[in-house]
C-alpha cells in the first residue's frame, strides 16, 4: 500500500488486531459468557446510562507510564468531571485515594482479576462485557453495568437482549471500550490520561 494512504493501513491494522482477539480468546470468552449470563441478565444495559453525563467532561485513565505525570491533578479533578479508568489504572488509582466513578474490563484472562483482587468493594461502577473475566464479573461488589459488542458470534442469538442492554462498536480494546460508553452518556469532552499510545 503506498504511503500516502496512511488512514487506510491504519484502518485494516485496527480491522486485524478485531479479528485476533477472537481466534485467540473465542474458547475463553465463551466460557466466562456461559459463567456470567445471569449475572448479565440482571444487570441494567449501557442504555441504562445513555445521557446521563450530558455535556459533562471526563477523563479515561489507562494505566501508561506518562500517569505518573497526571496523577497528583487527577484528585482534584475527580469532583469536577467524570473520572472513569480501565481496569489495570484501578490499583493505581486506589493507592493514591482516587475514586473513580466508573472501571471498565473486557479481558477474559484470569490475570485480569488481579486488578481487581484488592479493590472487589471498590465504590466505581463496573462496566464489563458479557465475555470479561467470570471471577471479576462474579466477585465485584458493586455495581454492574453490562454492554455487548456489535458483531461479537457469541452474541447471534441474543439480539434481542443486547438491543435491551445497548452494545459498542470499540474493538478488543479496553480504551476504546471506555471511550465509547462514556460518548453514549453523553460525556463532552473526553480527555485521555495515561493513555501513551495518544503520544
Amino acid at each position: 500500500i503506498p504511503k500516502h494512504f496512511e488512514r487506510i493501513v491504519n484502518a485494516l491494522e485496527i480491522l486485524q488486531m478485531e479479528r485476533r482477539v477472537p481466534a485467540v480468546f473465542g474458547g475463553l470468552e465463551g466460557d466466562n459468557y456461559a459463567f456470567n449470563k445471569e449475572i448479565v441478565g440482571h444487570s441494567p444495559g449501557i442504555n441504562a446510562y445513555r445521557d446521563s453525563h450530558k455535556n459533562q467532561p471526563a477523563i479515561i485513565v489507562s494505566a501508561g507510564p506518562s500517569l505518573d505525570n497526571v496523577l497528583p491533578y487527577l484528585k482534584r479533578m475527580e469532583k469536577s468531571c467524570v473520572l472513569a479508568c480501565v481496569d489495570t489504572a484501578l490499583p493505581i488509582l486506589s493507592q493514591q485515594g482516587i475514586s473513580p466513578r466508573y472501571v471498565f474490563s473486557l479481558d477474559p484472562q484470569e490475570e485480569s482479576f488481579s486488578y481487581f483482587i484488592e479493590d472487589l468493594e471498590n465504590p466505581a461502577k463496573l462496566i464489563y462485557t458479557p465475555t470479561a473475566n467470570a471471577r471479576i464479573v462474579r466477585h465485584y461488589k458493586g455495581e454492574k453495568i453490562v454492554v455487548f459488542m456489535e458483531g461479537h458470534s457469541l452474541f447471534k442469538d441474543d439480539g434481542a437482549l443486547m438491543k435491551e442492554k445497548g452494545a459498542t462498536q470499540a474493538g478488543g480494546s479496553v480504551s476504546c471500550l471506555g471511550i465509547d460508553c462514556l460518548i453514549q452518556m453523553g460525556c463532552n469532552p473526553i480527555m485521555l490520561a495515561g493513555q501513551d499510545c495518544g503520544f
